[in-house]
């Protein structure tokens, strides 16, 4: 049986084919700027403006290095931590392109799609989840146990991280495109039904 990244269990259930992909922004660079001085540059130059579909990468991605790897007599589920120009976790508009992608015929395999973004703010880490089920997916290929209800997409934050203490701020509404705000301040549990 071939392995993922992970294998994890919900609650008893079967265990569950994780392939986790990490598409970055030196994907989203045309030939000329991987060739030439742009690439040494990093990722965020002053003042510099560029069309980038956030879902192109993570596509791209998920059908030639994903998929492959994903066998139908399981449960099967992609994660894609991506550190592009722009993020399809919190980006509007995308949930009918999953939906065309999930219902390909080769995709019957994916039992969903868990995008993960974790981004630094002084001294705090951020959490954003978006999550996309197949509901085309075959078999037990399509046995992923029920995501929370209301946590498809959501955003939490740990603070004083430095201090190896980690306190959760929920800092957004279930099923509502994240919106970044400030820290609370207050300190509250991850959210109840939220994978540990």
């Amino acid at each position: 049986m071939r392995r993922g990244e992970f294998e994890v269990s919900w609650r008893g259930g079967p265990p569950i084919f994780v392939e986790v992909k990490a598409p970055d922004w030196q994907g989203e660079l045309s030939t000329h700027e991987k060739t030439g001085a742009r690439k040494a540059q990093g990722k965020h130059v002053n003042l510099e403006g560029r069309w980038t579909d956030p879902l192109e990468q993570p596509l791209s991605v998920m059908e030639k290095n994903a998929i492959p790897k994903l066998t139908p007599d399981r449960p099967n589920l992609i994660v894609i931590a991506d550190d592009l120009f722009i993020s399809p976790v919190g980006a509007p508009h995308l949930e009918g392109r999953m939906r065309s992608f999930l219902a390909r015929p080769e995709s019957a395999c994916v039992g969903g799609v868990l995008f993960f973004k974790a981004e630094c703010h002084r001294g705090e880490i951020e959490y954003t989840i978006r999550f996309h089920e197949n509901p085309g997916a075959s078999g037990p290929a399509g046995c992923l146990p029920q995501w929370p209800v209301g946590w498809r997409q959501v955003r939490w934050q740990t603070r004083n991280v430095a201090s190896g203490v980690m306190l959760v701020d929920p800092i957004s509404c279930p099923d509502v495109p994240p919106v970044r705000r400030r820290p609370t301040g207050r300190r509250a549990p991850l959210p109840a039904g939220l994978p540990r």
